[in-house]
């Protein structure tokens, strides 16, 4: 068990504080174009390779001062992002584990459309790789290949989404612009961005009926729904994952992880799928070696829970 020192965690600490206090996206800029003869103002948002535009107004001194302050707020971005930069860069290399450029792409992309202030939270392997500073200790090399499927073309992401919203989610959804992916996951419903080498699957956990394939009719999204997963969502926590200068996001926490995997090891065993049970004890074994020396309250108290 090798353990994060000091110097990252108290990096950790302030990219995560930084991200979460953060009011201005670094990637939000305002522009002025003339369009039929006139001055318009519009507001700009960076999606990987496209751009967002919003209109503000048109050119007026009241329009004029609303984008004055969105400019000032996006200078101020840039330094933060540049602090961020060099935290990031500590983090690296102090050791702790990057996220390939493929999920890391889409997640900045969902974190800049709101999704996890919408209630997103990661869960499945991905959600181990971004809980080594929670953990205190580092991921193991025969841990860390995560967020893979059989094609290894393909980095994949899986998304627990909350149903019954108020239609902001599904907006933001739609911005992702997903389709069906065929030809991917045996059975299991995935989706992805056009021309983007990422596959994403949906989970739920609060839709009447049975567990299994459900369409999500107010997300316009099918999802693989687990009533299983509360105990796991229960309280999910601010994570950062280690792309460019760091993107918030939320993931279940590491000791509510570990119970979780532990029930669905004995599962899969149920099932005869012992390699994937022997995996996921695996994982949730490095988990509670490490939170034993370091937060023993927390993993304790999630034990008692799970009971």
């Amino acid at each position: 068990m090798e353990f994060i020192n000091g110097v990252a965690l108290s990096a950790y600490s302030d990219l995560l504080r930084m991200l979460r206090d953060s009011t201005a996206d670094a990637g939000v800029s305002v522009r002025c174009v003339e369009r039929g003869g006139k001055l318009h103002w519009y507001r700009t948002t960076k999606l990987g390779k496209d751009a967002k535009w919003l209109y503000i107004g048109p050119d007026d001194e009241a329009t004029r001062a609303v984008a004055a302050r969105m400019q000032r707020e996006h200078e101020m971005a840039l330094g933060q992002k540049k602090e961020r930069g060099r935290l990031a860069r500590i983090l690296r290399a102090e050791g702790l584990a990057s996220i390939d450029q493929a999920t890391g792409s889409f997640l900045l992309a969902a974190s800049r459309l709101g999704l996890f202030h919408l209630g997103v939270t990661v869960i499945g392997e991905l959600a181990l790789r971004v809980s080594e500073a929670s953990v205190g200790a580092r991921l193991p090399g025969d841990l860390s290949d995560v967020g893979r499927t059989d094609d290894e073309d393909h980095a994949t992401i899986h998304l627990h989404v909350l149903s019954n919203d108020d239609g902001r989610l599904r907006d933001a959804l739609s911005e992702l612009r997903l389709s069906r992916a065929d030809g991917h996951g045996g059975g299991a419903y995935w989706w992805k961005r056009a021309s983007k080498p990422t596959l994403v699957r949906f989970y739920g956990s609060q839709v009447e009926g049975d567990d299994g394939l459900q369409l999500l009719d107010d997300l316009g999204v099918v999802a693989d729904v687990d009533s299983g997963l509360g105990y796991l969502l229960k309280n999910a926590a601010w994570q950062v994952a280690l792309y460019r200068e760091g993107v918030l996001i939320r993931a279940p926490r590491a000791e509510r992880f570990a119970m979780h995997a532990l029930a669905m090891a004995d599962r899969h065993r149920q099932n005869g799928d012992h390699a994937t049970a022997d995996g996921l004890r695996a994982r949730a074994g490095w988990v509670i070696q490490a939170l034993a020396e370091t937060d023993p309250g927390g993993l304790w108290d999630a034990y008692e829970e799970a009971l």
